[in-house]
């Protein structure tokens, strides 16, 4: 019995003290680094000179990432042909408040095809977000508005979690649409 309070005890003071070297860390500024870093995939929401605003996968929220001063050539390369409504990887580093890219991959897609799935979000009504039952979420937008009237009207009806069937094919920028029809056959 005795034997087992001594061994609780030092397990206490153990534990005792790694909380207090942790919060001692914290104190000083410094942070566990893999906090620091991460990578995610979603899709550009908006890019800007300096930032890109992405939704990651499974996220309610875009979140603003901070795009080095000078690209090395691989990243400037991939943000040359970069465009809203595309799916991207973004690696990322925590610097104070901000997530400063670090690394960025475009994903192609399929180069057409058909796709149903819940409405995540419309930008502008020019595209939509769309979660497809099976995969990630995709983007698709509309074509010249001269072209894409009746589409843009769709796309101006449509509200969150609205079940959306799309068919579609890829040009050099992005989804564009070529017809929408909401589930409830409107």
């Amino acid at each position: 019995m005795l034997r087992a309070a001594f061994s609780l005890s030092i397990i206490g003071l153990a534990a005792f003290g790694v909380a207090m070297l942790s919060n001692r860390a914290v104190a000083d500024g410094k942070k566990d680094s893999a906090a620091d870093k991460g990578t995610i995939a979603g899709i550009l929401i908006q890019r800007e000179k300096q930032t890109l605003l992405v939704r990651a996968d499974g996220d309610e929220e875009p979140v603003k990432y901070l795009l080095p001063e000078k690209a090395d050539p691989k990243m400037a390369a991939a943000l040359k042909g970069l465009f809203t409504v595309q799916r991207v990887r973004i690696t990322y580093q925590t610097v104070g408040d901000t997530r400063q890219v670090t690394g960025l991959v475009r994903f192609p897609g399929k180069a057409n095809g058909v796709i149903t799935g819940k409405v995540i979000a419309v930008h502008d009504n020019f595209w939509v977000e769309v979660k497809p039952s099976k995969g990630p979420p995709e983007g698709f937008a509309a074509g010249l508005p001269d072209k894409s009237r009746p589409i843009i009207e769709t796309l101006k009806t449509l509200q969150k979690d609205d079940k959306v069937t799309i068919r579609y094919y890829t040009d050099f920028e992005r989804h564009r649409i070529l017809s929408i029809k909401k589930g409830d056959g409107k």
